[in-house]
Order: C-alpha cells, then sequence, then structure tokens
C-alpha cells in the first residue's frame, strides 16, 4: 500500500515536472520575407540599408510573440526585435572586448577570470544600451550569461548548462 502510495506521487511530480517545462517551452518559426509586415521591413531598410538578412522569424518568448529578423550589417551580426504591431523592442549587434566600456571589462577580468568570453552583444531597448556578455568554463563545462549596464552594474546573470547554442 505505501509503495503504491509512493508510485503515485512520484509519478505525478514527474508529470507536473514535465507539464511545466511543457508550458514554459519558447517556440521559434521561421519565416519567409513576404510573412514580415511593411511597416517593419520599412524601418529595416531605413535603419539597416542593404543589410544582408540571413533569418526572418517569429518567435514565443516570455509570454509573447515577436518577429526577430537576424542579418550582416557592416561587417556585423545583428539582430533586431518588433512586436506584432512593428514596434521596434530591441535590436543587438555583436561586439568585442575591446568596445565594452572599461567598468564592464575590469569586472569581466577581477571576477571572472575562470571564464573565457564566448560572445558580446550590445543590446538597446528603450533607447537604453546595455551589454550581454555570453561566458564559457575554461573545463568547457557550462558557462554564464551576464547582463551589465554601461557603468559596469550587473542586471542579470544566468548559468548556462552547456546544452544550448
Amino acid at each position: 500500500m505505501k509503495r503504491t502510495a509512493s508510485m503515485m506521487l512520484y509519478s505525478s511530480i514527474i508529470l507536473l515536472v514535465l507539464f511545466l517545462t511543457a508550458c514554459h517551452t519558447d517556440k521559434e518559426i521561421t519565416l519567409s520575407v513576404d510573412d514580415i509586415p511593411g511597416k517593419i521591413l520599412t524601418d529595416m531598410n531605413r535603419s539597416y540599408p542593404g543589410a544582408e538578412v540571413e533569418e526572418y522569424s517569429k518567435e514565443y518568448e516570455d509570454g509573447s510573440w515577436s518577429y526577430e529578423i537576424e542579418f550582416m550589417f557592416e561587417g556585423q551580426e545583428h539582430e533586431v526585435k518588433y512586436s506584432l504591431d512593428g514596434t521596434l523592442i530591441e535590436s543587438e549587434r555583436a561586439t568585442t572586448i575591446e568596445a565594452l566600456p572599461a567598468t564592464v571589462t575590469r569586472l569581466l577580468n577581477s571576477d571572472y577570470k575562470s571564464y573565457s568570453v564566448e560572445k558580446i552583444e550590445e543590446i538597446t531597448q528603450n533607447g537604453k544600451i546595455f551589454y550581454e556578455v555570453e561566458l564559457i568554463k575554461s573545463d568547457g563545462k557550462g558557462g554564464l550569461e551576464l547582463v551589465f549596464s554601461p557603468d559596469g552594474q550587473l542586471i542579470s546573470s544566468e548559468i548556462e548548462d552547456g546544452d544550448e547554442d
């Protein structure tokens, strides 16, 4: 009797975890240029004339849908995200450690010595600039995703398990 109750409880917990994981799953759908609203394409062409688009997509993240466009512009990787009504939500561009504010570089060199930099992006949201730094542990097992303000304040930190791309 106790064993059956324990098994039922265990099974219920597993089902709950699977359900919660499935509900939290972000989704991304690859699109063609014909699927992107004209307002977004006009803004893209005005802001990034001659950009070489690599991918158009629609993404469900944090409870809402958005359009995302990944492209090369002036030799740098970029990504822009628009709401469904065509409002620019955020823009990202690849950058280098040399382009980071000195306060952020000092913090990385002092507090994250056991990591190496994998990727750095400058993110603009609502006119404010942030720096997203992806670090990987020296042993290659996991890493961190850090977001800094230009003055070196750590805005957010997320542990990466090494299974994501």
